[in-house]
C-alpha cells in the first residue's frame, strides 16, 4: 500500500507536508485504533486533515484506516489437516467437499488459502506409499444393506484392450449387489451404478473402499455427502480387509 502511495505522490497536487508524510513515515497509514483515539497519526500531526489528504492521493479512507484483523480459522485448520491427514491425495477442492459435508460454511478461495497456508499440496508420487497412522475400528454389521464394500478390478482382453470391473458387495450377507464390466468406468457412471442399487434395495449405513481415484471422484463424494452416507476409506492396496471386519 505504502509503495502504492508514493507512486502516486509523483503526480499529485498535495501540499507538501503530506508528501513528506508519504515519502519519509513508515507508519503513514494509522491503524483504526488510532483514528478512534482522536485521530494522533501522521496526518493529525501535520495538522493535516485525514479526508482531504486522502482525496489529495485518491486513497479510499477505507483502505486507509484499514487494520488487518487476527484470524479465527483455528478449528478449520485443524478440520483440514484431520481430513488431509486421512485422504492424503485430496487437493483443496475435495477437501473443502469434506468440510462441507460436516456442516462448515466456505468457499473453495478460502479452503485453497489455509490448504496452502499448512502446507497440505499434494506432492508429485515419488513411489508407492501406503496409508499411515490408525484408525477406529470398523463396527460388524448386523444386517442386510448396512454396510457396502466396492472396489475396481482391471484386466485386458485378446486385442489388448483394457476393461474394467466394479464390484459391489453386501458384508453381512457376502451378496454380489453388483458386477458392472466396461472399457471406462467414470464417476457419474459410478454413480449411476448406486442410485440403481439403493432403488432396487435401500441406502446403506456405511460403505468401504480404498482411496483409488476411481472411487474418491467429485461425483461419487458428492453422491456420499448428499445423501449422508458414512464413508470408511481402507488403505490401498488392502481389498480383503473389509472381508475380515
Amino acid at each position: 500500500m505504502l509503495d502504492q502511495l508514493r507512486q502516486t505522490v509523483e503526480r499529485s497536487p498535495a501540499p507538501t507536508a503530506v508528501l513528506e508524510l508519504v515519502t519519509r513515515s513508515p507508519d503513514f497509514l494509522p491503524s483504526v485504533s488510532r483514528v478512534h483515539r482522536g485521530g494522533d497519526g501522521p496526518c493529525a500531526r501535520a495538522g493535516f486533515p485525514e479526508r482531504r489528504a486522502c482525496g489529495l492521493l485518491g486513497v479510499d479512507r477505507s483502505a486507509f484506516q484499514y487494520e488487518r484483523r487476527p484470524g479465527t480459522d483455528d478449528a478449520l485448520r485443524a478440520r483440514l489437516r484431520h481430513h488431509a491427514g486421512e485422504r492424503r491425495r485430496f487437493g483443496s477442492r475435495r477437501l473443502a467437499m469434506l468440510l462441507k459435508r460436516e456442516g462448515a460454511c466456505v468457499n473453495l478461495k478460502k479452503v485453497y488459502r489455509l490448504y496452502r497456508e499448512e502446507k497440505l499440496t499434494v506432492r508429485r508420487r515419488g513411489g508407492r506409499k501406503r496409508a499411515l497412522g490408525n484408525r477406529a475400528p470398523m463396527a460388524i454389521p448386523q444386517e442386510a444393506n448396512q454396510r457396502w464394500s466396492w472396489d475396481f478390478v482391471g484386466d485386458a482382453l485378446a486385442d489388448g484392450r483394457r476393461f474394467r470391473v466394479l464390484n459391489v458387495v453386501d458384508d453381512h450377507t457376502r451378496e454380489a449387489l453388483a458386477t458392472v464390466v466396461d472399457t471406462s468406468l467414470s464417476g457419474l457412471r459410478v454413480v449411476r451404478e448406486l442410485d440403481r442399487l439403493v432403488a432396487e434395495r435401500r441406502l446403506p449405513a456405511m460403505v468401504v473402499s480404498d482411496n483409488g481415484t476411481g472411487l474418491t471422484s467429485t461425483a461419487v463424494l458428492r453422491w456420499a455427502q448428499e445423501r449422508g452416507v458414512e464413508w470408511y476409506h481402507i488403505a490401498l492396496g488392502n481389498p480383503h480387509r473389509p472381508a475380515r471386519s
